[in-house]
Formats: C-alpha cells, sequence, structure tokens
C-alpha cells in the first residue's frame, strides 16, 4: 500500500522558471541483505522549465531520505533538467551516505566465505552535462566525486592486512 500525495500548480506569470509542478511523496520501506530493514520517504517534482513545451519530457529533482536497521543514512537528490526541446540534458545526484558493502578480496581467487563488511562515511556529487549533436546521440561532460572518510574496516581482516587502493 503507498501514500500518494500530489499536487499540480499552473504558473501563469512570465517571470516563472518552473512550469506545471507536480510534487508527489511516497513512503520507502526495503529490505536487503547488506542493509537489512529500511525505511523512510522520497518525494518527486516532475515540471517542465520556462519556454518547455509540454510535448517534452519533463525535468524532475527528487528527495530522498532513508534510514536502516543496521544505523545506515542515505540522502539522496537525483535530478534530470531538460532544455532547448530536449537539445541540452543535466543529470546528476548529490548525496550524503553512511554505509556498509561487503568486500571478498581482489582477484580470480577470491572466496566467498572470506566475505567482510566496511563501513563508510561520505558525500556524493555526480554531474554530467550533454548536448544532442545527432539524434539521439548525446556529447557531454561529466563529473564524479565520492569523498569517502571515516572507514571502518575490521580488525586483522583482509583489508586491515593488505595494500588494497
Amino acid at each position: 500500500m503507498s501514500l500518494i500525495m500530489a499536487q499540480e500548480k499552473k504558473q501563469t506569470s512570465q517571470d516563472s522558471i518552473v512550469k506545471h509542478l507536480k510534487i508527489s511523496a511516497f513512503p520507502v520501506a526495503f529490505y536487503t541483505p547488506e542493509t537489512a530493514f529500511g525505511f523512510g520517504g522520497i518525494g518527486i517534482a516532475n515540471f517542465w522549465l520556462k519556454n518547455e513545451k509540454r510535448e517534452t519530457r519533463p525535468s524532475s529533482l527528487q528527495l530522498g531520505v532513508s534510514y536502516t536497521t543496521k544505523s545506515q543514512i542515505l540522502v539522496y537528490m537525483p535530478f534530470e533538467f531538460y532544455k532547448d526541446d530536449e537539445k541540452w540534458r543535466l543529470l546528476g545526484e548529490l548525496g550524503f551516505y553512511k554505509y556498509f558493502y561487503n568486500f571478498f578480496g581482489v582477484g580470480i581467487d577470491s572466496k566467498e566465505e572470506d566475505e567482510e563488511v566496511y563501513e563508510v562515511t561520505f558525500p556524493r556529487a555526480r554531474l554530467a552535462l550533454m548536448r544532442e549533436v545527432w539524434p539521439n546521440l548525446y556529447l557531454g561532460l561529466g563529473y564524479e566525486f565520492d569523498n569517502f572518510s571515516s572507514l571502518k574496516i575490521e580488525e586483522g581482516g583482509i583489508l586491515e592486512a593488505s595494500d588494497v587502493p
């Protein structure tokens, strides 16, 4: 069962940057072996930028927040903006994570029983700006930044005893 709240707002002002704004909010519940149970919420805003036609794809901005029973925190804001009849596309994600990852070793001889878990806290920024140069062919630049800090590894584990980058 999901809760949906939606609001559509039509802008009539010529100065408005956004038109035909639709906002939706949903609760989130999930389970994975890495996270155990998690819960939170996500809000999604769909809209067209000023002077964009309704026949084009809408731009979108999301904001999600989740917490897991293993004390993990996920705050993320993916976005996708379209301009000039979809000739320009800006997409990416801003986020903050306190997350656990599984590590099995390096190379083809890694074994499932060697699994160890490590925790890392990091902000994330991912951006890509693209321009359509041919129908359905985009060319652009991208940037990805994850600043890992507060690395917590198992004492006596593979990560502590090796030179894994």
